[in-house]
């Protein structure tokens, strides 16, 4: 019986009620325990291994090392079995959360609280390694909290014995790798650099934990990359950043002691857990003396599956997301990733150390270079042979290579030309898989891309584009240009290296498109069977399917009327595998939704027609999910997403009023206005005047408002575009003029981000409220500089599609 169709059975004395939480390894359960009639949680292992009989010897060797563990900041085994060839681990169910849930709702942890979690965790790890085991696996997600705030480790799923006996070196794992497979276990973020090289040792643990209590500190690892070849080459060669960069509450004493325990060196670092307790006691007995007592209750929410269980880094399957919790193929890697040289400027590792190495990684890195060679020659023949047979439609789109003068008509830091895509539409219904080869070598220029939509009533004709431009030097390239078809709406992808894009024409299909941000690789995904309007476009962050999902809205009739809606059907688009499936919106407490933002990969937030908010899970296996009301709204109600992947929170404006639409008669809008952090229920800004009808979330606590007060129907003339910064204080970048401010649907496409913390540039749209009119395309520095124009129309309709680098 496979896991997912467990819930209602019984294992054992243990009866099944839902799941809460799944990983690559296993799904866990929350369980009723019928003989001692408590909630206990399941732990259901799924076998990797083509006999089963040789994963139930190894599950059963490792129940017996986990159950053997006997500490009280070790998450206990109250029992494990094995029943119709799934094999379970019997555990109590906590429900106070995980440290991952705790740094999703406060980014960084009090000194005190962090300590304090630190050294507990330590103290088990001390225990485990005293019994000759370590852990391989210490991260946040596997650090859950007792109700009574005790922090106790988790998931020893990947514990290793490191007894000196004939079964030295045996892994005791329930996901073993298959002979041929070049494969490391553990997450990349928190891998020491001898586990990268297939040595783990007890200085791993101690390193592991060291990156944990940097992110506590600091809201975020200290290695992140675009794959995760580059996060381990980092891991490797680069030295991490002090803390009081980022931090400069911390002490520098702390700050000397976290850095020694990320020593790339394993005897550089602390000898034992009870040294790093001991230098970690000593700093915070100078500077705090409750650190180590402070033992403050935090609330948190119920246990994220993000973390659920340790992924298999394999050259065999897809590529690896942005939250590295997945694998990688070597495909769609670049070669720059796979440089074995430290940086120039921070040699960790002489030209000795480096031929002492572990032949392992030399093999991994030997195969990923290979694998290149092959694909780019099978590309290059592929290509040549699509070129020359493959025609363009009259009816798609041509992919341009336009610029104004200062712009450069080819990019050095591409990959060669892609081939020619397919740019017809497949068979109804289904769903064309795309291609998607990234860009080798991307610079660090801010370029905003944005589309035209036009249509001119005396001939009946549709047209649009997709430009790019560069906030450094002014540049434009048109990428895409097209007499036929109307661009209806543009979003990027998660990465910032695809555009996605729906296209449509009076009385013909719909089509979705995709096209890189160098103006390459046009490909059509998918096509309406009928003549709809594809919009409400939105791209999930990255999972472990490496490229996300696609929520989109069909509508019959865009306009529709007052006594006849718009007939609106919802889809979920499996960008990775290529399928479709229709969203039963319907059937919930929403009829249609305005995508916002998303909570994770597979949970999108929706605006209802009623202003409200809901978290709507994309269903699974036909299966309807049931939205949840998280916000109950009103007509003055914005809302927008932290476009920052350190803090991904979801915050709503309030004020009293019809908010931003047109107003007639004797509408007003006033203050109060609120901004309130949705996720913590925390109001982070009140105006007792402006009344805010939008906003758009930038880096450091700092937001874009839109300020639209009218009474009886006469607008005020301090209406406008304005900048709150952390301190609260508003102030007025550009005044409306007569026109109207907007903020894309997902306003954190909007702002540009350079890391995950740091977000220059912001884009916004100025115009009329209708379809088209005398529209303008501005952005700015959101240290509050003056806004720049950079882009206007009459006659077409002008949205910002997303910011990249190139």
């Amino acid at each position: 019986m496979p896991p997912e169709e467990i819930v209602g059975h019984s294992l054992g004395n243990y009866s099944i009620v839902r799941p809460v939480g799944q990983g690559g390894m296993a799904t866990v359960f929350l369980a009723k325990d019928t003989r001692l009639k408590r909630d206990v949680a399941v732990k259901v292992f799924r076998s990797k291994l083509h006999d089963n009989e040789i994963f139930m010897r190894r599950f059963a060797r490792e129940a017996k090392v986990v159950a053997r563990l006997d500490h009280p900041n070790i998450l206990t085994v109250y029992d494990y079995g094995e029943q119709d060839g799934l094999a379970y681990f019997v555990m109590p169910y906590l429900t106070q959360g995980t440290l991952r849930d705790r740094l999703h709702q406060q980014q960084v942890l009090p000194i005190a609280d962090a300590l304090n979690i630190t050294i507990q965790i330590l103290r088990a790890l001390q225990y485990a390694h005293t019994n000759n085991f370590i852990h391989r696996d210490i991260k946040p997600g596997n650090i859950l909290f007792k109700d009574d705030n005790t922090p106790v480790l988790s998931d020893f799923g990947l514990v290793k014995s490191i007894q000196k006996d004939d079964q030295t070196d045996k892994l005791l794992s329930s996901v073993i790798t298959h002979t041929g497979d070049v494969s490391i276990m553990g997450t990349p973020q928190y891998m020491a650099p001898e586990q990268i090289q297939g040595r783990p040792g007890r200085g791993s643990d101690i390193y592991s934990v060291g990156i944990v209590l940097y992110e506590m500190l600091t809201g975020a690892p200290p290695f992140s990359g675009e794959n995760t070849i580059l996060v381990l080459s980092k891991h490797l060669y680069e030295q991490p950043s002090s803390m009081r960069l980022v931090n400069s509450t911390i002490p520098p004493e702390l700050d000397r002691v976290v850095l020694r325990a990320l020593a790339k060196n394993e005897s550089e670092r602390y000898a034992t857990p009870a040294a790093f307790i001991a230098a970690l006691t000593d700093v915070a007995q100078k500077f705090d003396t409750t650190a180590i007592s402070s033992n403050q209750r935090q609330t948190s929410s119920s246990s994220s599956d993000e973390e659920a269980s340790t992924n298999l880094l394999s050259t065999t399957h897809p590529d690896a997301s942005p939250d590295y919790r997945t694998v990688y193929r070597p495909d769609t890697i670049d070669a720059k990733h796979l440089t074995t040289q430290p940086y120039a400027t921070r040699v960790l590792y002489t030209s000795e150390n480096q031929k002492k190495r572990s032949p392992r990684v030399w093999v991994m890195l030997l195969s990923f270079c290979l694998a290149l060679v092959v694909f780019a020659s099978v590309g290059a023949w592929y290509a040549s042979t699509l070129h020359s047979a493959a025609p363009v439609s009259k009816n798609t789109f041509v992919p341009t290579t336009k610029t104004t003068p200062t712009a450069k008509a080819t990019n050095p830091n591409t990959l060669a030309t892609l081939p020619t895509y397919d740019t017809s539409c497949p068979p109804t219904g289904q769903v064309r898989k795309p291609s998607l080869l990234n860009l080798a070598n991307r610079g660090s220029d801010a370029q905003v891309i944005y589309y035209s939509h036009q249509y001119n009533a005396a001939d009946n004709k549709f047209s649009g584009s997709l430009i790019r431009y560069s906030a450094i030097n002014g540049s434009k390239t048109t990428l895409l240009t097209s007499t036929t078809f109307a661009i209806d709406q543009a979003v990027l992808s998660p990465d910032k290296q695809w555009i996605l894009f729906s296209t449509s024409v009076a009385n013909q299909p719909a089509k979705l498109q995709l096209l890189r941000v160098d103006g390459q690789g046009l490909q059509t995904l998918y096509c309406t069977a009928n003549p709809l309007q594809i919009n409400r476009l939105s791209w999930s962050p990255f999972d472990e399917t490496e490229t996300g999902r696609v929520f989109f809205e069909a509508t019959a009739d865009p306009a529709g009327t007052a006594q006849a809606p718009p007939a609106i059907s919802a889809y979920q688009l499996d960008v990775q595998n290529g399928q479709l499936m229709q969203e039963k919106l319907a059937t919930q407490n929403i009829t249609w939704g305005v995508p916002i933002g998303w909570s994770d990969a597979r949970s999108v937030y929706l605006e209802g027609p009623d202003r409200s908010v809901y978290l709507y899970p994309l269903s699974q296996n036909g299966e309807p999910s049931e939205a949840k009301l998280i916000h109950s709204g009103s007509t003055c109600d914005s809302y927008a997403q932290d476009p920052t992947t350190s803090r991904p929170h979801l915050f709503v404006s309030h004020c009293t009023g019809f908010g931003n639409g047109d107003c007639s008669g004797a509408c007003s809008n006033a203050g109060p206005s609120t901004i309130t952090d949705i996720n913590t229920n925390t109001t982070i800004y009140t105006s007792q005047d402006l009344a805010i009808v939008g906003i758009s979330s930038l880096d450091d606590g700092k937001f874009l408002a839109l300020v639209k007060n009218v009474t009886a129907a006469q607008y005020s003339p301090n209406n406008g575009l304005y900048l709150i910064d952390q301190n609260n204080h508003a102030t007025n970048l550009r005044k409306d003029d007569g026109t109207v401010f907007f903020f894309s649907q997902q306003s954190a496409l909007d702002v540009f981000c350079s890391s995950q913390y740091q977000c220059p540039y912001y884009a916004v749209r100025m115009g009329s409220s209708q379809a088209t009119g005398l529209d303008q395309l501005l952005f700015g520095k959101t240290d509050g500089t003056a806004l720049s124009s950079f882009a206007s129309s009459q006659s077409a309709s002008l949205n910002i599609a997303g910011w990249t680098q190139m």
